[in-house]
């Protein structure tokens, strides 16, 4: 089996204002996915695309049937947990729904399915006081509401386990930054929690994204992945494969590809990571 992993688009944004960690460019982000559809056609064995959430930059419903119609487009399927920005409406997660439902499972933000004997399973973040909904002026404080949790427990002998949600589990170590403590990490007990279930539950893979950066972190036997985001230079995203009791991961760049003028931030190295955040190869038990 082998799927992409992308995060933070932010279809609908602006290229000058907003969250970001390198020049992004939205502008070109047709030309962008035509580049990343014509990768996936050249590989010939990609099963599917998950975004890592954000996929715009506000859950409106304009932004939602933009972002539908874009991604559609790719040869394969998509499926997508919602970050933040994607839940900014009061009625974004019935638009979600409603306008893109092959992105979801099930009929539901939350969901799970199997491949290949690999359970994939899907949890939105709540960060507020309302869940599936994000105030802006709001402090970001990741959680879990009890009965998400219930998709951990679903029954089934599954050979590998691997979770997909938007915040992180974990900030960028100093180890990666240079930084006396960690980046960007969760506000609250995201850490914990999460960290307690990935175990508890034997997940091989946890991705997560937000904060716009690659990570990679081996944890008590847990793979912990986060990705830059997909529309700011270099363009990245990743490959995983599982094959046999061979499991691996590579980032790939579009930035050689495309016809277009840009600019990198070559102070902010760290966010593409060190070549233990960009890849990684290992044999299963």
């Amino acid at each position: 089996m082998k799927f992409l992993y992308i995060a933070d688009t932010h279809i609908g944004g602006s290229d000058i204002e907003g969250y970001r960690q390198q020049e992004r460019y939205l502008k070109h982000f047709e030309e962008l996915l035509e580049l990343l559809s014509k990768w996936i056609e050249e590989q010939g064995d990609v099963d599917f695309v998950i975004h890592g959430g954000d996929m715009v930059e506000q859950g409106s419903l304009e932004n939602i049937k933009l972002a539908g119609k874009l991604f559609k487009k790719l040869p394969c399927p998509v499926y997508c947990t919602p970050g933040n920005h994607d839940l900014t409406e009061d009625d974004s997660v019935k638009n979600w729904l409603s306008e893109t439902p092959e992105f979801f499972a099930g009929n539901s933000i939350d969901f799970s399915f199997c491949r290949d004997n690999i359970k994939f399973d899907f949890v939105s973040c709540h960060w507020g006081d309302k869940a599936y909904f994000w105030d802006p002026d709001e402090a970001q404080i990741p959680y879990f509401m009890a009965d998400q949790k219930k998709l951990f427990d679903s029954e089934g002998d599954f050979k590998y386990k691997i979770l997909v949600t938007h915040a992180p589990v974990f900030g960028l170590p100093c180890e990666q930054t240079g930084l006396d403590k960690a980046l960007h990490p969760p506000a609250g007990d995201f850490n914990s929690i999460v960290h307690g279930l990935a175990t508890e539950h034997e997940n091989l893979l946890v991705l997560g994204a937000h904060t716009h950066m690659n990570m990679h972190l081996c944890k008590d036997g847990v793979h912990y992945v986060t990705s830059s985001a997909f529309s700011e230079t270099p363009f990245e995203f990743k490959v995983f494969e599982l094959q046999d009791n061979n499991f691996s991961m590579e980032t790939i760049s579009l930035a050689d590809k495309i016809n277009f003028n840009t600019n990198y931030n070559f102070n902010k190295t760290y966010i593409q990571g060190r070549t233990c955040d960009r890849s990684f190869k290992e044999t299963l038990k």
